[in-house]
């Protein structure tokens, strides 16, 4: 029983951004001094935004093993054993299995440069080992958890979430229903195929194509052969193409701020072609109030049915008055651009973290986590557009090109001046001097492949236009 007499305890006068901030000061104490070996299938900018915060959080990297070529130094590490100068080559997917039974000569090579084995392995967002060289591997992906990434499953965790997805079907791909699946879940516009993950993990609209007349599933299943046992057969739906990630945390389920998925077609053929993502876009309020608890709902289902804990993302399409989802990603993925609000906060070994349950960070306050990082990405909203183009389709260089503003009906203004740059095999658009009222980046962004790549692209929102 509580005395009476005694002084009350004082309030907690600190703001959520200011509890979440003692997530950093946390990390920067757990690494520091820590030798790290960084395990990376390519050098690229997800590998180096690791070995950045692990470097502001005071650890060493001490070495690297790459599946692709890494010169000496790479991410200032002292020691790089590239899988080429021994022979040995592999594919981007069969990195991470390769991991799980390293050979005999790096274990060699290893065990020379760290015979104690104090070293600390970290690998890619699909490392699926706990060990590697008889070393602990922070922060690595559960292969039980890859189950909801697949197409062709997930559906059944919307339904037990209570969560809006369109009409489907599952099919073999070789099943002769799949003409009469297609009729029966066309709504006018088509449907869209989705590959199953038996062979690989898939995202960035990679296994996906959008059959819009019975004259174009032949050539759509010719291209999926070989390469899935399954198809989802699902409604297209119009709407904004949109990704939103939440964090399961032992205190509950933190859900962040929906961003556009830069997703435009090609009419010629109905390639999806992914673009990147933006945090510009802001959707109508009821709708986000909708995707965010359901980001809830759909978070408490994997931590009830997979022990989830950690960054995921679901995709889906905004419309005017709602949504529906069509895809789970139960791992960490870009997009979220925190970087541009609070480049200090560590979000990818936070989420290493959280993943391997470690105190402090598990046990952090979701409602504290998500007000913070939510409030960063509303102040500093940003985007990451490269288009992919045909080698030598445009001159490169940089540039800014005019490119409409939006409704004639509307308070858009006449023109907008984006200013892009075109490297060998891509588009990038750099700025743009005005953002449309609802911050949706893929109309301009077609807009200018068309004018300077005659690429014939459309994007989502521009239906009506063509």
């Amino acid at each position: 029983m509580t005395d009476p007499a005694a002084p009350a305890a004082p309030a907690d006068t600190t703001t959520a951004h200011e509890r979440a901030s003692a997530v950093i000061d946390r990390l920067h104490a757990y690494w520091a001094g820590r030798e790290v070996v960084l395990l990376v299938n390519r050098y690229d900018g997800a590998t180096r935004a690791l070995a950045d915060e692990l470097t502001a959080c005071g650890a060493v990297i001490a070495a690297v093993v790459a599946g692709s070529r890494c010169e000496p130094g790479a991410f200032g590490a002292r020691h790089v054993w590239n899988c080429a100068d021994h022979g040995i080559s592999l594919p981007r997917a069969r990195f991470d299995a390769w991991l799980r039974e390293p050979p005999a000569e790096l274990v060699r090579w290893l065990d020379d440069l760290d015979p104690d084995r104090t070293w600390t392995a970290l690998g890619t967002t699909y490392t699926d080992t706990g060990e590697f060289c008889s070393r602990p591997v922070h922060g690595w992906w559960r292969r039980e958890w890859a189950h909801w990434e697949d197409k062709t499953e997930v559906d059944a965790l919307w339904e037990r979430a209570g969560t809006p997805a369109p009409p489907y079907e599952v099919l073999p791909v070789d099943s002769p229903d799949l003409t009469g699946a297609v009729a029966r879940l066309d709504r006018g516009r088509g449907v869209v195929l989705a590959a199953d993950a038996t062979r690989s993990a898939l995202g960035s609209s990679k296994g996906l194509r959008w059959v819009r007349r019975p004259d174009e599933l032949q050539p759509a299943l010719d291209d999926f052969a070989g390469t899935t046992d399954r198809l989802r057969v699902a409604a297209f739906m119009p709407g904004v193409p949109f990704s939103i990630m939440g964090m399961v945390l032992d205190s509950g389920v933190a859900a962040f701020e929906p961003f556009e998925i830069i997703t435009l077609r090609d009419p010629a053929d109905a390639r999806l072609v992914y673009g990147g993502t933006s945090t510009w876009w802001r959707a109508d309020p009821e709708v986000r109030r909708q995707i965010r608890h359901h980001t809830r709902l759909v978070g408490e289902r994997l931590a009830a049915e997979a022990d989830y804990r950690g960054m995921f993302s679901i995709d889906g399409l905004a419309t005017g008055d709602g949504f529906a989802v069509t895809e789970l990603n139960p791992r960490h993925v870009s997009g979220l651009s925190l970087w541009a609000g609070w480049p200090e906060f560590p979000a990818r070994l936070f989420n290493r973290a959280v993943q391997e349950r470690v105190a402090g960070f598990v046990d952090s306050d979701w409602q504290d986590i998500e007000d913070s990082f939510s409030e960063a990405i509303r102040r500093s909203p940003a985007y990451m557009v490269k288009i992919p183009l045909e080698e030598g389709q445009a001159e490169q260089g940089t540039g800014t090109v005019l490119v409409p503003g939006g409704p004639k009906d509307g308070p858009e203004p006449d023109e907008r001046a984006v200013r892009y740059s075109i490297e060998p095999k891509a588009l990038r658009v750099l700025d743009v001097d005005q953002p449309r009222q609802d911050g949706a980046v893929a109309p301009l962004a077609a807009e200018v492949a068309n004018r300077l790549c005659s690429a014939g692209l459309v994007s989502f929102l521009d239906d009506h236009a063509h």
